[in-house]
């Protein structure tokens, strides 16, 4: 692998992200150099050759912008678990030299919902690049999940890729693009962005494991002199921050409670290996909406991301734990956590339909 250039790299068709496959400094230094030129030549025959074809972007991607953010996503899922996060990320900035603000974003979102498990120096890129998002945003949120969720339909649609001639493929995409001026918002998402915007906080929720004899909880509410005057005010009714707090949240409680044993055959690995017990954790949060980096519901996980991971510096984002419950003990043993027709030992699934009135999931967290 350390004598291939990353433009010749191939996707392995695995959807997670996760590598440990680091490439020494120094050559990956190399190799994202050569990358960085070998992407300019890239388009540059890729246009000459949708010249030939006579491609016209507004009628067969709907823009030039929807047509080179397509060709910047392809190439960078080619990294999927062949280089570590930290480098993909490093990789993204680069492509942010083609694309517009708007398009950033959508690219940047793309790619990181996807992301497993971020180690510290990922985060801290990602913390960079959605400040550089965030100042530079000349678009509404609005706006930018109605482009969003354009480009997530074309792009899934498996009618428009690779089924026919070029110019039937052409005819196709062009036939879509004219019936499909714009995508519409579900009714979970318009609901969701309207909440976003007309409160100060929101209640969102995370699945996770506890190791054992760890706290779910860092402060008692008399030790919280971490706030502002203003934040002290706003949340006197709330009792705990949390210790252990990611970037990513949902709306959905049932998301939470699904990844809270998703993550089993993951990061339990990492513990159990090292010989320590753990349990599944839902925990119910109030968060600043203002700490919001974007909502996507791409995944259809009503996902939140905050716009940074560092904590306690000047802008960091509050996060306050209202109360958390537990779905295994030590052992392991599940706490009736299956539906309808599933015992208690069985995963459970990410959709209310699937629980029965009696489960633990469905009385907590009113």
């Amino acid at each position: 692998m350390s004598n291939q250039r990353l433009m010749d790299y191939e996707s392995d068709g695995v959807e997670y992200w996760g590598s440990n496959n680091d490439l020494p400094r120094h050559e990956f230094k190399q190799l994202k150099r050569q990358w960085s030129d070998d992407l300019k030549n890239q388009i540059k025959e890729l246009e000459k050759t949708n010249e030939y074809h006579f491609i016209d972007y507004k009628k067969h991607y709907k823009s030039r912008q929807c047509w080179i953010t397509i060709f910047l996503w392809l190439e960078i899922i080619k990294f999927q678990n062949r280089l570590t996060l930290n480098q993909v990320v490093q990789l993204i900035e680069i492509t942010f030299d083609y694309l517009e603000p708007i398009y950033q974003k959508i690219l940047f979102v793309k790619i990181v919902i996807m992301f497993d498990w971020v180690d510290e120096d990922a985060h801290n890129r990602q913390d960079k690049i959605k400040q550089h998002l965030l100042k530079t945003s000349n678009y509404s949120e609005h706006e930018f999940h109605l482009s969003y969720n354009w480009l997530q339909t074309f792009t899934k649609n498996k009618d428009l890729w690779g089924n026919a001639s070029k110019r039937e493929e052409l005819r196709n995409k062009a036939k879509w693009v004219l019936n499909n001026p714009t995508i519409d918002l579900s009714k979970v998402e318009e609901e969701d962005l309207k909440d976003i915007e007309s409160n100060d906080y929101i209640t969102a929720y995370r699945g996770y494991l506890l190791p054992e004899n760890h706290n779910a909880r860092m402060f008692t509410k008399q030790q919280v002199k971490y706030f502002n005057k203003k934040d002290s005010e706003d949340v006197s009714h709330l009792y705990y921050m949390p210790t252990r707090v990611g970037v990513s949240f949902t709306l959905d409680k049932f998301v939470a409670h699904y990844f809270a044993f998703y993550s089993e055959f993951g990061l339990a690995d990492a513990y159990t290996k090292a010989g320590h017990k753990v349990r599944a954790v839902v925990g119910q949060y109030k968060i600043r909406t203002s700490d919001i980096f974007t909502y996507t519901n791409a995944r259809h996980e009503r996902e939140i991301l905050l716009r940074q991971h560092a904590r306690q510096t000047k802008n960091d984002c509050r996060v306050f734990l209202m109360r958390y419950e537990f779905f295994t003990n030590l052992d392991g043993k599940f706490d009736r956590t299956g539906g309808y027709y599933q015992g208690d030992n069985t995963r459970p699934k990410p959709n209310v339909n699937n629980y029965a009135s009696d489960r633990k999931i469905m009385k907590v967290f009113k």
